[in-house]
């Protein structure tokens, strides 16, 4: 019987086969670490996204529909927390003006948990509802402008008004609306 040259590994070989599993070891750790990370940040692009899209459903309608907008509160139509904006408008048959109803949106910053959360509050004769309408917010500032798009500080003769969230991941987004009217010249 022929005896095999069985005779094992050495160490070196062995010292080798770990440094290549430990280099496999680290290259695998790493793309795991920057997967998990790019879609956090992905899950919360997308998050961020979702509340603007909210918000604009809500913001849009309501600030081309005013026919006044304030900054802050106004009227009987408060939030808790920090004013942000109050839309007036009315509605009903144009040709009738008795069958005009009152309408009133405020928008106003609350916290809510660890979060700061933009709430809308709709009011009417008939019905008052509250809807958080976007999360994870560090703050919202308005700013109008006139017909000839000079700032307007009050909003008291705005024409476009635009709402800027500023996200707690670093993103700023504005929402803009142009204010419907009446006046040709406007």
């Amino acid at each position: 019987m022929k005896k095999g040259n069985d005779r094992g590994m050495t160490l070196i070989e062995i010292v080798i086969a770990m440094a290549v599993m430990a280099l496999i070891a680290v290259v695998i750790a790493a793309s795991i670490f920057v997967s998990l990370q790019t879609t956090r940040e992905s899950n919360q692009r997308l998050t961020d996204a979702v509340g603007v899209s909210f918000t604009s459903a809500y913001f849009v309608p309501d600030a081309e529909s005013a026919l006044t907008v304030v900054k802050g509160p106004s009227g009987d139509c408060v939030l808790a927390g920090t004013p942000v904006v109050t839309f007036h408008w009315d509605e009903g048959d144009p040709d009738r003006p008795e069958t005009a109803q009152p309408q009133i949106a405020t928008y106003s910053l609350q916290s809510q948990g660890d979060d700061l959360v933009l709430v809308r509050k709709f009011c009417n004769p008939a019905t008052t509802q509250t809807v958080t309408v976007v999360r994870g917010i560090s703050e919202s500032e308005v700013e109008c402008r006139d017909g000839s798009d000079a700032p307007d500080p009050d909003c008291s003769d705005a024409r476009v008004v635009a709402m800027t969230l500023e996200f707690e991941s670093d993103r700023d987004v504005t929402l803009s609306a142009t204010r419907r009217t009446d006046d040709p010249a406007a």
